[in-house]
């Protein structure tokens, strides 16, 4: 039984435009586009949902502004405007997790609550962590 369900995109078009609304930095939108990109073609590789993960890489800093560098609430933030907008809550979870500086009780690192995401969820996490910092602004 999966515990999430990361299988819902609202479309790429649709997917930017929500991003730019949040982020005006021309350089981080360029950082979060290049994710989605690096996102996209190793989900077609590990033969995963290639438009899902492209959108998981794009939405993962959508929040950076707002949080103006508060690591506690970066990816928290993300998660709420995601799901605000009827984002998928898989793909918001992923957001809200790829923010290994989250130590709260609220909030869990990757290494303490991998077990409550889906194999799919983590194989996405995992590589999102990984690629953002490849296309680091």
């Amino acid at each position: 039984m999966r515990l999430c369900t990361v299988s819902w995109n609202m479309g790429r078009e649709d997917t930017v435009q929500l991003l730019m609304e949040c982020l005006k930095d021309g350089h981080l939108v360029q950082h979060c586009l290049a994710t989605g990109a690096m996102m996209k073609a190793t989900a077609l590789h590990l033969n995963e949902p290639p438009l899902t993960w492209e959108e998981i890489g794009i939405f993962h800093d959508i929040d950076y502004e707002l949080v103006q560098g508060d690591m506690q609430r970066h990816g928290v933030e993300g998660e709420r405007i995601l799901l605000e907008h009827g984002i998928d809550p898989g793909t918001a979870a992923i957001v809200r997790r790829h923010n290994d500086y989250l130590q709260d009780n609220r909030v869990y690192s990757s290494r303490r609550d991998r077990t409550t995401i889906c194999r799919q969820c983590i194989k996405a996490y995992h590589c999102l962590c990984a690629g953002q910092r490849r296309t680091a602004f």
